[in-house]
């Protein structure tokens, strides 16, 4: 074998290198910022359609983008526990008496529901309505509390969707957000 090679020079091509990762770190940059912006759509729709009772679940609902490996996420969401109940309704189950009293006693009604409200006793025939107001005792009151829950057992939560809705009213922008992401990096623009 000779001794005999071609060498060939590519005028700019280290530039261009340079110029496409740089490009890339700017699509990047470029695709975070449109999934930011669809984030922040859905999670303000999200928190308009939300039922406001103290404001956890409303303040609960953030946009995450992640991006692992060459694959994007954007989560919107809560952390908050019962937020799928809201989301999709419950079927019908127990409440827990607690739950009930902390619902009454935030509303200011637990002094208006015990004055207005009471036991049916059934004794040796003889059946008689005795109003809270009127029997104080711990027994009573606890009485009182089970009718409640034996009252609660069919209670089921309609579905408030709140994360759907906003979602489905941002997704016909979803594409158009993320095409122009991609035009202003290939063009060495951030969004």
């Amino acid at each position: 074998m000779s001794d005999f090679a071609l060498t060939t020079k590519i005028v700019g091509f280290r530039e261009t290198i340079e110029s496409l990762q740089k490009k890339g770190q700017l699509l990047d940059t470029n695709i975070r910022a449109a999934l930011n912006k669809i984030g922040f759509e859905v999670e303000n729709g999200a928190k308009t359609k939300v039922p406001v009772d103290t404001g956890r679940l409303r303040s609960s609902i953030v946009p995450q983008v992640s991006k692992s490996g060459g694959t994007y996420r954007l989560l919107v969401g809560s952390n908050v526990k019962y937020a799928p109940y809201i989301e999709y309704g419950t079927k019908p189950h127990f409440v827990p008496t607690r739950a009930i009293s902390t619902w009454l006693k935030r509303h200011g009604l637990q002094q208006k529901v015990l004055e207005r409200t009471g036991l049916w006793v059934h004794k040796k025939g003889k059946k008689w309505f005795v109003p809270f107001s009127a029997s104080p005792s711990l027994k009573a009151w606890a009485e009182a509390r089970g009718a409640v829950e034996r009252k609660a057992i069919h209670v089921s939560g309609k579905a408030h969707p709140f994360l759907n809705p906003a979602f489905e009213n941002v997704k016909p922008k979803v594409v158009n957000y993320l095409m122009q992401a991609i035009g202003a990096a290939l063009n060495d623009q951030a969004v």
